[in-house]
């Protein structure tokens, strides 16, 4: 097991309710490295790190999105 040769502390996150079939594995951030260098070794494609521009573009879409379902829920319960 590649883990145990390079030192890695890791824990497999099954999803016992969907059965996907799929394992999430969660480490600590500072083996990242190490993780990717692991996968990458078994065959799988590194990671690709997301933009942090276009999470930053649009921060007020959420309050919005929380503006209108105040709304919403205020007219139901009033006219309901």
């Amino acid at each position: 097991m590649e883990s145990k040769r390079y030192g890695v502390l890791f824990y497999p996150i099954i999803n016992r309710v969907e059965k996907t079939g799929t394992v999430e594995i969660m480490a600590k951030a500072k083996d990242a490295r190490q993780i990717n260098r692991i996968f990458e070794r078994m065959g799988y494609p590194a990671p690709v790190r997301e933009d942090d521009t276009a999470k930053k573009a649009n921060p007020r879409v959420r309050s919005e999105q929380l503006q209108r379902a105040r709304e919403w829920c205020q007219n139901v319960y009033r006219d309901g």
